[in-house]
């Protein structure tokens, strides 16, 4: 009989310290840095294996202003 945890992912990797990207591995300060200074999403996209829909997410969060 199979118990209740066998039924619960468990996760592969547990990361302590900086936010990082599931996709590319790349610390998200990193790719927020690179954008502020000047370079373009695809670039940072490219140079770190994230995909652009990820960038733009975290880049829409960084950037947006307290109420």
């Amino acid at each position: 009989m199979a118990s209740a945890r066998d039924d619960r992912e468990e996760p592969g990797v547990v990361v302590v310290g900086q936010p990082i990207f599931n996709r590319g591995g790349a610390r998200l300060e990193d790719a927020l840095s690179m954008f502020r200074a000047g370079e373009s999403l695809d670039v940072v996209a490219d140079e770190y294996g994230v995909p652009r829909e990820h960038l733009e997410d975290v880049v829409r969060i960084a950037t947006r202003v307290a109420a």
